[in-house]
């Protein structure tokens, strides 16, 4: 057992230092964000101008950043509901640079590319934004790929989609009678008219 520990050991240990000397030449700035598979950031739609206190800069020049957790003036009104409690302002926002956003590597990031800070969490959720499985297309399937921003759907201080008031039921075509949830349920499935039954999936 000692023989095999010393034989490893004796293997191992120069490729521990290459290792260490290749992580160490790796310039991190330049790491803000994970490529999938290579492929190139899309180009995104443009939001900084629809913000209402955009730029930062116009108020934060006559202030000095103030970097302890605290809650904010009420001008913001934020209410920040993200991460369960563990994100302040100045983990996502450039302490030095308030028109920016900033990796956690301190790479400055623009308003109009945020997704490439929430991907440093929600990589999996990253990942099928690039690959077109999240999130919203613009324009046509042809050429290059734009996409709405992470931010565009979601509030980044409050993530979750609020809930909202369900839209009416379509009209009903001429010459039925629109059927009432409460009716239908009341009707056994076997007595149902065939296309009402497959339009039901959990039965």
């Amino acid at each position: 057992m000692a023989r095999i520990l010393l034989f490893l050991l004796l293997v191992l240990l120069p490729w521990l230092d290459w290792a260490q000397e290749t992580v160490m030449a790796i310039d991190v700035k330049s790491l803000d964000f994970y490529e999938h598979g290579n492929r190139p950031a899309p180009e995104v739609v443009a939001r900084k101008d629809t913000l209402t206190f955009y730029p930062c800069s116009q108020c934060h020049k006559y202030w000095k950043t103030n970097p302890q957790p605290r809650v904010l003036a009420p001008v913001h009104d934020v209410g920040l509901k993200h991460g369960a409690g563990q994100l302040w302002c100045l983990v996502c926002h450039d302490p030095q640079d308030r028109d920016s956003l900033h990796t956690v590597r301190g790479a400055k990031v623009d308003f109009d590319q945020a997704y490439r800070v929430c991907g440093q969490c929600h990589a999996a959720r990253q990942e099928d934004w690039y690959f077109g499985a999240h999130g919203k297309r613009v324009g046509n399937w042809k050429g290059e790929p734009e996409r709405y921003n992470c931010t565009h759907c979601h509030n980044p201080h409050q993530p979750p989609f609020m809930k909202r008031k369900a839209k009416p039921p379509p009209p009903v075509r001429a010459g039925l009678q629109p059927m009432h949830h409460a009716q239908r349920d009341e009707i056994p499935i076997w007595q149902r008219p065939i296309a009402a039954r497959k339009g039901n999936s959990h039965e």
